[in-house]
């Protein structure tokens, strides 16, 4: 996402502003330019109560830069982040919204961790292959939806339409329960492989009609995920302790790669802007 000093110093109807400071938010994939100040105290007009303003005791008192971005976080709950430059480009400071990417850190090393567990199945056999599938996806399914509702934005369904699939997933345990597990075990992932694959595509789309620099890096975990998927379906129709062993494997290295996406996209949109970033 690239801001240019055009954005900065004129507004909409095309009227350059005198040197002062603008408020950008950055969302998952774009940016907005918000408010124009000619000093960094005057944003705080815009948290007024009431209306309209009777005297200056109804602004609230500027405490500090990092107290406004904090408000501006609560007032725009949408955005990822809240930055402000000076009209020339130059960043002033930003304010990342970390609830946010803790949660999605956390849902995909608990997902990692149900993986890893798996690999001590074939030890313990409490239960047999297809219904560890079938409580895996119930798992997947729960986390899912609660990262969703956590980290809602109206722009980006993944998240509920992996718990989708994996909840459909889960319950088709109870229709092929009677069936050939071996048969079973296969198809039910492999489904799964393909409704993910779709969703993820969706999200390639996403990222390419917005030309977002995650779009290479979801290529290749989607890629890596496809493969994985075909590997483990196929390495199916073998004994017990192998159907544990690939559906742990699979399930790791699925965990493993939405935390990689999940830390780039950290890593890539609390990347600051300065003037060296900015294309005049």
């Amino acid at each position: 996402m690239e801001i240019t000093v055009k954005d900065l110093k004129f507004n909409n109807h095309g009227e350059e502003y005198p040197e002062g400071y603008r408020i950008v938010y950055f969302y998952d994939d774009n940016y907005s330019i918000g408010e124009y100040c000619k000093t960094i105290e005057g944003f705080m007009i815009g948290f007024v109560e009431c209306d309209p303003i009777m005297d200056d005791d109804d602004i609230p008192e500027f405490i500090s830069i990092d107290d406004m971005l904090d408000r501006y976080l609560k007032e725009v709950p949408n955005a990822d982040s809240i930055r402000i430059y000076k009209t020339n480009g130059i960043l002033i400071a930003k304010k990342e919204r970390t609830k946010k990417n803790k949660i999605n850190l956390i849902c995909s090393a608990i997902l990692l961790l149900v993986g890893l567990a798996m690999f001590i199945l074939p030890w313990i056999k409490i239960l047999d292959p297809v219904k560890i599938l079938y409580v895996v996806f119930s798992i997947y399914a729960l986390v899912k939806l609660v990262e969703y509702f956590l980290t809602r934005n109206g722009s980006d369904l993944e998240n509920l339409y992996t718990a989708i699939a994996s909840a459909l997933a889960a319950i088709s345990g109870f229709r092929f329960i009677n069936y050939e597990p071996t048969i079973v075990l296969s198809m039910t992932l492999a489904s799964w492989v393909a409704v993910m694959s779709i969703i993820k595509l969706i999200k390639l789309d996403y990222y390419h009609d917005r030309e977002n620099g995650m779009l290479y890096v979801n290529l290749i975990t989607f890629s890596l995920f496809i493969l994985l998927g075909l590997l483990t379906s196929i390495n199916l129709y073998f004994n017990e302790t192998v159907q544990y062993i690939m559906l742990a494997f699979f399930f790791v290295v699925n965990g493993l790669l939405m935390l990689a996406e999940n830390g780039i996209r950290i890593l890539v949109t609390s990347k600051a802007l300065d003037i060296s970033d900015i294309n005049k």
